[in-house]
Formats: C-alpha cells, structure tokens, sequence
C-alpha cells in the first residue's frame, strides 16, 4: 500500500508512543515504520503515571516478590477493574481533539479499552499484540492461582476487548492460535505480522575472525529466560572445549563463578556508551544462546540475526517460528540442559557451518522479521477491510 492510499491510524500505546523506553523500543520502531508509510496521523499516549503506581501498589505482596511482579503485569489486583476504566478514561480525554481526520484506532495492548470510547466510534479499531494472559499461563514460573476471581476477571476484560475488535494483529502464530482457541475470536480477524528488531539501521557485516567459540546471552529475567539450564549446559561444552566462553548481559549481579563465564551486567539501551557496547558484543559473538522457559516473542534473537549471529532458543512460545532449527540455529527441549549442550556443541564444533547458519538468519531476517515488514502486513490487512 502506498502512502497515497495509506489510512490514517490513531495510535495508543502505554506510555510516550515515540519514546524509544517505551514497550522496550518497540513502540517507537513498530510506529515509526507506519510513519514511514504514511500512515501515522497522530498518536496518543495511554499511560498515567499515578495509575501505575497504584497499580503496583495494588498488587503488592509481601509473601513474594515474584508473586508481586505477576499480578502487576496480569492486571490482576483487586484494583485493576477501576484502575483499567480510570486508564480508558485518561485515553479518552488525550484522544479528543486530535482524533479527526483518522481511519483507525490502533492501540498497544489492553492496559486501556479505546473500543469504550464514544470519540473513537466509526473507526477501525486494532490491537497490536506480543502474547495474553492464556499464553501468560503457560509460563512455567507462575505462582498466581489460575482460578483466583481477580485473574479470571483480568482474563474476561482481555477477551472483551479483543472480541469487540476489528482486528487483532499479533507478533506470532503461537498468540494467534490462542486468540481464536482461547478467547473465540474469528480467524479472519486475527492476523500475524510479526516483529523486528529494535535498531534504527541494520549493521554492516562483521568481520568474524576464527577463534574461540563466544556464545551470547542477553536478558534481565535469567532464571525465566532459562539462565541455570544454560549455566549447566555451558559446563559441558567447556568438558570438551575449555576455550569457550559465555558472555552474560542483563542481571545486574553476577550469576556464576565457572570458569569461562564473563559477567557483563546490565546495559542501558537507550544511551550511545549502551548502544556501542552492545553494538561490539553482537559483533565479537560468535553464536546467540536465550534457551528462555517462557518467552512471548524474543525480539533480541532478531537483533542476533540482524548481526548475523546463529540462535540457539527453547522449543516454546514463538522461538520455533523465529529460528529455523538446523538451517538458522537450534530449538532445544524447554529445560533441558542436556539437550541445550548437545545443541550448542553441534553449533561450535563447525564454525564454517556456524557463519552460514549466521547468514542463513539475516536472509530470514530481512524477509521476515523487519518492521517494514510488519507494516506492510498491518496495513495490506487494513487497505483490505477499507477496500483500498
């Protein structure tokens, strides 16, 4: 579709929507494709930060951290109904006024309703998805009671919104597949359009030189994004090669004192001394390695890709359908570190292999996993629907 005949999309998403924080960067890069295209007329920005620490404060727990962490992001506390209508609410007021003119509603996630807003009635109304609360469920560390009220409340709420949409665009077929199994959604209106990675141009290529093998990982999370099966498995790639080493960005405190293991801690994205320093590291790896137990999509193998770098992921969620196992990388068995140092041998063992394989990603990259891409489906899919 081209600019002449783009529609004009309102855009909501929580937080500033151009801010390159918000929605880890994905916000910014995902619009700022549509703006490409002509088609972002305005924006609109659904976040209060008073609601949001009420919202924290609401899902308090003193028993569990982890517990507190899952309820705030399940919208699940006793007060999330009325701090969701009060964000809906917010969202109304900031869209009026600069919602004329506009074809469609397209909102980030389900932290507001814009399907309740009389000023946006007539549009095309979207939602932009990475996962839901279904998908949220399967996640192996969850400790909220699948059958408390405020949980299934908070899964009711998702299902309306996404039930009263015109379309719902999702990252993966694994979400998708939910919408329409979970919460009975037609499937001619739940659409896949995938992701890309959250950098503003794609790097040259590096100039790898052989040497040892340096695999790669990068996450906050590390017991969720499958950091001890990796620390395992690591263990026996050293017992046959002792020249690797596993490079570990993102807890902020060490997390192993083998040898062979390099702790990087966290770097800041959004500053040009993090963006270099994680620039050097994805061009001096040899191999990415983010075995995650639950990962509802996994926009850092894209990056991974984007530097010409083999993955190495779980065989959950959407990694299958971001790397091509034997051709891209390897899917390994979701907590089996046995399995994941079998993968990761087979990977160093043929480094010439190993550099296509990395090639192979960035083909599958440019054809599948950019955000003009993604764009460009959302936008087929909406030229469809308004016959243009």
């Amino acid at each position: 579709m081209t600019s002449a005949t783009s529609p004009r999309i309102l855009a909501v998403a929580n937080g500033a929507p151009l801010d390159r924080l918000t929605w880890s960067g994905i916000s910014f890069h995902f619009l700022t494709a549509l703006a490409r295209r002509g088609a972002l007329a305005t924006t609109v920005d659904g976040r209060s930060d008073v609601l949001e620490r009420l919202e924290q404060a609401a899902s308090y727990s003193r028993r569990s951290p982890l517990r507190w962490r899952q309820r705030y992001h399940a919208n699940a506390a006793a007060l999330s109904p009325a701090i969701r209508w009060a964000r809906t609410a917010v969202t109304g007021v900031r869209a009026r006024g600069v919602a004329s003119d506009v074809d469609v509603a397209l909102q980030i996630g389900v932290w507001y309703d814009t399907t309740r807003l009389p000023g946006l009635s007539g549009l095309l109304r979207c939602t932009y998805q990475d996962g839901n609360l279904m998908t949220f469920l399967e996640r192996p560390d969850l400790v909220l009671d699948r059958e408390s009220r405020s949980l299934r409340r908070a899964i009711a709420h998702e299902a309306g919104v996404q039930r009263r949409m015109d379309f719902v665009f999702t990252m993966s077929e694994w979400v998708r597949r939910s919408m329409i199994d979970d919460y009975g959604l037609d499937p001619r209106n739940v659409v896949t359009v995938g992701a890309g990675p959250n950098l503003d141009t794609l790097p040259p290529r590096p100039e790898r030189e052989d040497g040892p093998p340096r695999l790669l990982f990068v996450g906050k999370r590390f017991d969720r994004k499958g950091g001890p099966q990796l620390l395992e498995a690591f263990r026996r790639v050293r017992a046959r090669r002792p020249d690797a080493e596993l490079w570990i960005v993102g807890p902020a405190e060490p997390v192993s004192t083998d040898a062979g293991v390099r702790h990087i801690g966290h770097i800041l994205r959004d500053t040009p001394a993090g963006d270099a320093q994680i620039d050097r590291l994805y061009r001096e790896a040899s191999a990415f390695v983010l075995p995650s137990l639950y990962e509802p999509f996994g926009i850092s193998f894209l990056e991974a890709m984007a530097y010409r770098l083999p993955c190495v992921g779980s065989d959950s969620c959407a990694m299958p359908e971001i790397i091509d196992h034997g051709v891209t990388g390897y899917v390994a068995p979701t907590g089996d570190a046995e399995g994941l140092g079998a993968v990761l041998l087979e990977l160093i063992e043929e480094p010439r292999r190993m550099r296509a394989m990395g090639d192979a990603a960035y083909a599958r990259l440019l054809e599948r996993f950019t955000w003009d891409r993604v764009a460009e489906r959302l936008l087929d899919a909406i030229g469809d629907r308004l016959g243009r």
